[in-house]
């Protein structure tokens, strides 16, 4: 990988039911503490993004960043040299019943460069087939409101709003 470097490898948005879980083996070898990346879920289309916490953590709680400009400075992430493929497990019951994006984040400083980080057999599992679609879009007569804040409720099933108003409510 590069100085300063910044790469971003994002799915399209798909469905998620209960008990997902999202799997992948990976290899990295970079500037311990400096250069790393870790996993992001999206919710809202991409529009933004949440880290997401491996079971058990990430083995370092904070990417320093001494010179403005590392990509994912002041976040957990994996970083330094993994020692060999390793295995990654997230838990992903916080998002369930949603459309959501995954991220995968990795970015450098100016420094050390190495091999980089390498990610082999994604899978998504546990989860539930959607079998219904509500979709719609939500609007207030008040040009002040936030519709992005707007939740959308069917049952036990919820979804927000997008910036427009827009929703995709996925039942099972």
């Amino acid at each position: 990988y590069s100085n300063y470097c910044e790469w971003l490898l994002t799915t399209e948005r798909f469905f998620i039911g209960d008990n997902t879980t999202l799997a992948f083996w990976h290899y990295y070898d970079t500037e311990e503490n400096y250069d790393g990346g870790n996993v992001k879920i999206s919710n809202t289309n991409g529009i933004t993004w949440d880290i997401i916490e491996p079971v058990g953590g990430y083995p370092t709680a904070s990417i320093i960043d001494n010179t403005g400009n590392a990509a994912v400075g002041g976040e957990p992430g994996y970083t330094g040299d993994s020692q060999g493929w390793v295995y990654a497990e997230f838990d992903l019951a916080e998002y369930a019943n949603e459309e959501i994006k995954l991220r995968w984040h990795f970015g450098s400083d100016q420094g050390v460069i190495g091999y980089g980080w390498v990610i082999d057999d994604v899978v998504v599992s546990g989860g539930t087939e959607r079998s219904g679609l509500v979709h719609g879009t939500v609007s207030f007569d008040d040009a002040h409101d936030n519709l992005s804040d707007i939740w959308v409720h069917a049952g036990e099933y919820f979804v927000k709003a997008d910036e427009t108003g827009e929703y995709s409510l996925y039942t099972t």
